[in-house]
């Protein structure tokens, strides 16, 4: 989108032949039928990738070495792994914190108002991973979006 007119600069049609449209849709239908999710349930699926991740640390570092071949397996245990499960346990420490509402500014037309911000989830989020520190760079915004109460 071009910010000066508004205007698109490409689009794509999403539709045509695309293998993910019935899993978005399926999320979406699931998101619409159960609503957001309490902070229980993020505090489990934040805990289940983070087993997911320590489980599997081993064949992370294979599938990056194998994909770049001389990367060190040092950079991407404390890149990919280590940092991935840091920003895991941040998320844990404050979600609860992040959930709850908040105050807002008011108008002074009306002086009694009271105005709070109430957080709610998109309902389904898409991540695209890069190829540079593609673990950490596609489950970090995975882990936002469970906070968020997303499906992903």
């Amino acid at each position: 989108m071009n910010d000066a007119n508004r205007l698109a600069l490409h689009s794509v049609d999403a539709a045509a032949d695309n293998p993910l449209l019935p899993l978005l849709e399926a999320q979406r239908a699931a998101f619409l039928k159960v609503g957001p999710t309490s902070y229980e349930h993020r505090i489990a699926a934040l805990k289940r990738l983070r087993q997911a991740v320590v489980d599997h640390h081993q064949q992370i570092l294979d599938a990056v070495d194998a994909d770049f071949g001389h990367r060190s397996r040092h950079e991407t245990f404390f890149a990919d792994v280590i940092g991935l499960l840091g920003e895991i346990r941040h998320t844990r420490k404050h979600l609860r914190k992040w959930m709850r509402p908040r105050r807002a500014g008011w108008s002074p037309q009306f002086p009694l108002a009271k105005a709070r911000i109430h957080y709610q989830p998109r309902g389904v989020i898409g991540i695209i991973g890069p190829w540079n520190v593609p673990v950490l760079l596609t489950l970090s915004p995975l882990i936002g979006a469970i906070a968020a109460g997303n499906r992903a």
